[in-house]
């Protein structure tokens, strides 16, 4: 950590997110979002309020799977506090990033 001058540890996470999400109070520099696409939407609700200013939320298989997360990205395209991108890397990611 000492040679990327980290000033905090990397806090990594295994378990129900949706059931996290909901209890933390904490916020995050990222967040990576590789769930049942059909939760999506569901996560939607506690994304944006987890995720620090200027910090990016990761989604994956967006354009393998295009169809089943339509709504969802209707849903992220709705918030004007975000900056979306999608890239073309395996299934391909959409990177979020919250507006400071």
């Amino acid at each position: 950590m000492q040679t990327f001058d980290l000033k905090t540890p990397i806090d990594f996470w295994i378990g129900d997110a949706l059931q996290f999400l909901q209890q933390t109070m904490q916020c995050f520099d990222v967040i990576i979002l590789d769930a049942e696409r059909s939760e999506y939407l569901s996560y939607w609700q506690y994304l944006p309020q987890h995720v620090k200013p200027r910090g990016m939320i990761v989604i994956d298989r967006v354009i393998s799977h295009a169809r089943e997360v339509s709504e969802f990205i209707s849903a992220i395209k709705s918030d004007t506090n975000f900056v979306m991108s999608h890239l073309a890397i395996g299934t391909g990611l959409c990177v979020l990033v919250k507006q400071a």
